[in-house]
């Protein structure tokens, strides 16, 4: 069965259109799908972080549980000696607590420094998702426009085509 000409041009004009609707369906689909793969790859980032986090704030109370140990052992050996806390002794013990704060300080910097670089490594996850998506939201404008007037340019083809007395 051959096809009259004017038909075949009016089903040259749908399929281009009908195609640039699927390219755009495809698009927004891909597009969704970067914003939910960045959506999940910032919530692991986050969990890496806040595990990280859990494990200085561990680190940092053993360290503290230590700390205290060393200074109850510092006032029994001062006392051992029949010493009392001042002097020399009450120096040490000064300078050790000093270093001991500045350590637990250190940790609880660690912790603060991994939680907002895990915040942070989360929201650069979901900006390239987002641009992802606008890429692809552009790419399913283009595709429909790309039908729109490749339908277009079928109608003048018939229009040509009519004006010839081809048809």
């Amino acid at each position: 069965m051959v096809l009259p000409l004017a038909a075949a041009f009016k089903l040259q004009a749908g399929a281009s259109i009908v195609s640039g609707l699927f390219g755009r369906s495809a698009a927004k689909k891909k597009a969704k799908a970067a914003r939910a793969m960045a959506q999940y790859n910032a919530n692991v980032i986050r969990q890496n972080a806040k595990a990280e986090a859990d494990a200085i704030e561990s680190n940092l109370g053993n360290l503290i549980k230590d700390q205290r140990e060393i200074q109850a052992l510092q006032r029994m050996s001062v006392a051992s000696r029949g010493g009392t806390l001042e002097g020399t002794d009450l120096l040490t013990l000064i300078n050790q607590r000093k270093e001991m704060q500045l350590d637990n300080l250190e940790l609880l910097r660690q912790r603060d420094i991994a939680t907002i670089t895990g915040e942070q490594k989360a929201q650069g996850a979901i900006y390239q998702g987002q641009q992802q998506a606008a890429i692809a939201r552009a790419e399913g404008r283009a595709a429909l426009a790309k039908g729109v007037l490749g339908a277009a340019s079928v109608g003048v083809n018939y229009k040509i085509a009519e004006a010839q007395n081809l048809l």
